[in-house]
């Protein structure tokens, strides 16, 4: 940082107006409140975040269960397109964040990369397993599973209902919107950008206030 003087004369006047007594000060111009009786304080703090912290691969493997229970099966596309959307919605609508996983901006849209390592196998086929993490514990790989909040639960309902049904290519397409999360990620600056992270600060700042059926 550059230290530069003060101009004197600026100084002199500075340190005159430290002199004046509260009573001396004139303000006229923008008079002093003094009756706070009626104020309402943190109006317009922002509300903390809500932090849930499950795994990514769990969430993706509630979907494949739901999925198999209406006859739907889903991609690996597909999956971490649904998956994201819940993640999206969950921040805009609820201010809840489900997952802590980082969400990384792919040529084909958003993914997270433990879903896709999960499934990668599978190519653009249908996954017919479910996704695994190393328990400490049993010093082995078993399914990622999470006991979800019942208002979770239901919420994913919704984002089922919503894009559970689109093809992968509609979903890719929806998460491709103009101005959208992936969008402003993919061309920062003009230039396509493969892995960079599409953070919560990003999804509050360019996600839709609505997603669903009239996107398709």
């Amino acid at each position: 940082m550059v230290d530069k003087a003060m101009n004197p004369e600026l100084l002199a006047e500075l340190q005159q107006l430290a002199l004046l007594s509260e009573a001396d000060i004139d303000t006229s111009d923008s008079p002093e409140v003094l009756d706070w009786s009626g104020a309402s304080r943190g109006l317009f703090a922002e509300q903390p975040t809500v932090q849930r912290g499950y795994d990514v691969r769990a969430i993706a493997n509630w979907f494949l269960a739901r999925g198999q229970a209406i006859g739907k099966t889903y991609s690996n596309l597909a999956l971490n397109k649904l998956v994201y959307f819940a993640v999206e919605r969950s921040l805009v609508d609820r201010n809840i964040l489900l997952t802590p996983a980082r969400i990384e901006a792919w040529s084909h849209g958003p993914v997270f990369r433990e879903i896709y390592q999960s499934f990668q196998s599978f190519g653009d086929k249908v996954i017919t397993d479910r996704a695994k993490k190393f328990s400490v514990k049993d010093r082995a790989m078993i399914l990622a599973y999470e006991q979800l909040e019942p208002e979770d639960e239901n919420f994913l309902e919704d984002i089922v209902n919503s894009f559970g049904k689109l093809s992968a290519s509609v979903l890719r397409e929806v998460s491709h919107a103009t101005g959208g999360p992936w969008y402003v990620v993919w061309h920062y600056h003009g230039q396509s950008n493969p892995g960079m992270e599409i953070t919560p600060a990003i999804i509050f700042e360019h996600a839709p206030e609505r997603r669903g059926s009239d996107e398709k």
